[in-house]
């Protein structure tokens, strides 16, 4: 009976692998096998047959534990699913996080000078393994940075603009976070003054009529600094505006 007995356990455990001999076939096996030792013990007297019991006895017993000690028990979720305990979940990892418990989720801490009290820091450890559990990563809105200086002007007058950044990096939104709200880049105007406008001549004009009919006249033609006109601190044109030349030399009868 034993040698079937036994059999029978090695071929179950070796047909369910590492899961050993089934709870139920196990208990049941290994209540039949101490009474029969017992019995064996106080009625036969075999020494031999009660230490080979023993070791088969020993045996059994390993390898139907060996599968429940290597069994990591999963964390478990007090009052339900992930997602209908989360909130409070949430909630308590945020003061947890707010007291200084930095955790293994990457979420933002706020560092504190003294240490946290043991039981406070098991039950935030604790909350951090049911939202690891729950496949949680922490969110991390992005916040800005801050701007760099202002850039030179890009004009010396007549409006120009100046520019600062600034990069959404601190932290950088990371996990599903939100990004940075409002604009990257700031603008002013600068040096809007006009700029100083120098003169330059427009064309000449015709010559006019000679002043005299004989014994010598002028004619004249004529400028102006106005092609444009100097404005705003710029240069008058530099020259004559008017050009002169005679005209009608010959000498007046009588």
């Amino acid at each position: 009976w034993y040698q079937r007995r036994v059999r029978e356990a090695v071929v179950s455990t070796q047909s369910t692998g590492s899961s050993g001999i089934n709870a139920e076939y196990g208990d049941h096996f290994l209540h039949h096998l101490i009474a029969n030792i017992s019995l064996g013990l106080f009625s036969y007297g075999d020494m031999k047959i009660l230490v080979l019991l023993i070791l088969v006895l020993v045996g059994v017993v390993f390898s139907y534990s060996e599968p429940l000690r290597k069994v990591k028990p999963a964390v478990k979720e007090r009052g339900g699913s992930c997602h209908i305990k989360m909130d409070k979940l949430l909630t308590k990892y945020s003061k947890c996080s707010f007291k200084g418990f930095e955790g293994t989720l990457g979420c933002p801490y706020i560092k504190r000078p003294q240490e946290m009290k043991h039981h406070l820091y098991r039950t935030c450890l604790k909350t951090d393994e049911w939202l690891d559990s729950c496949g949680y990563t922490c969110k991390v809105n992005g916040h800005w940075n801050e701007f760099s200086a202002w850039s030179e002007c890009s004009k010396s007058c007549g409006g120009g603009v100046i520019k600062r950044k600034r990069k959404c990096d601190n932290p950088m939104p990371s996990n599903g976070g939100n990004e940075c709200v409002g604009e990257a880049e700031e603008t002013l105007a600068c040096n809007e003054d006009p700029c100083p406008v120098n003169g330059k001549w427009s064309n000449f004009g015709p010559f006019s009529e000679c002043s005299a009919v004989c014994g010598g006249g002028t004619m004249v033609k004529e400028r102006s600094c106005d092609n444009p006109a100097p404005a705003y601190g710029g240069d008058n044109c530099k020259g004559e505006s008017a050009v002169t030349k005679s005209c009608n030399k010959k000498k007046c009868r009588g």
